[in-house]
């Protein structure tokens, strides 16, 4: 009599294909779901305690063999938003209403508010891609099973997309709408800070060849890098006329 066959053991991507995607409305949705993606492919519980060991104890190996997430230093202070005023702004004096414009003092706010109200609103009706902004909170928290799945083991788009995040510093590390979020940070690169670094960090990451392919943003990004192109090298900055005629075709192709 013969004995069955023992079973199978299940295959890790069927089992990742059934997990359900993140809430997006839930502000904790896409840790949820890595985390039950990581249990489902056989991987341990990435969140669970670790055990208690010896001092003694040699550290566990790891599989991992990416680098670890920068350390991202706090935000720098962008410049005062009012027209004229050459004081850097504070994160702590930012308006109210938008989160973006920052100032250097009180004054300077009330007498730019007619000139901002406009922008304000503009700002406040900005939203970022679901997308855009999933693949930017994993980029921050540096997720493994989180990359494993959007890359598909292809280690140098992580390393390429790593290495331009890092160029954007810090944009905040929440979901939700809010002074820390990653929403607010992006306009923050786009209207406040006038990093041409920055600027070209977020066009890349954004762009169809090599980025996320939002276009809706990578539009945003050439948008607001051309001028800042066009004044560094009026100024003799180290711009040449070559780089600002370019700039001017990537913001023509990103309008097409």
């Amino acid at each position: 009599m013969f004995s069955p066959p023992p079973p199978k053991p299940s295959d890790p991507v069927s089992a990742a294909a059934e997990v359900p995607l993140p809430d997006p409305e839930d502000p904790m949705g896409i840790v949820k779901y890595c985390r039950a993606l990581t249990i489902a492919q056989g991987g341990p519980d990435p969140l669970a305690d670790p055990p208690p060991t010896p001092l003694s104890a040699p550290p566990p190996s790891s599989t991992n063999k990416r680098k670890p997430a920068a350390i991202l230093p706090p935000p720098p202070p962008p410049p005062c938003a009012r027209v004229g005023c050459t004081e850097l702004g504070s994160l702590d004096k930012r308006c109210s209403k938008c989160l973006v414009a920052s100032y250097c003092c009180v004054e300077c706010q009330r007498e730019h508010w007619p000139a901002h109200k406009k922008q304000c609103k503009v700002n406040r009706r900005f939203e970022l891609s679901k997308q855009t902004e999933e693949y930017l909170f994993g980029l921050r928290v540096n997720f493994g099973a989180y990359f494993d799945r959007i890359f598909a083991g292809n280690e140098e788009g992580f390393e390429r997309y790593s290495a331009l995040f890092e160029q954007l510093g810090n944009i905040g590390f929440e979901l939700e709408r809010g002074i820390n979020s990653i929403t607010v940070g992006v306009l923050m690169i786009l209207r406040s800070y006038k990093d041409r670094k920055k600027l070209e960090a977020l066009a890349k990451l954004t762009g169809q060849e090599e980025g996320f392919d939002d276009r809706a943003l990578h539009l945003e990004a050439r948008r607001s890098l051309l001028p800042l192109l066009e004044q560094a090298h009026a100024a003799g900055e180290g711009v040449t006329e070559e780089e600002v005629l370019d700039g001017v075709l990537q913001l023509g192709e990103a309008n097409m």
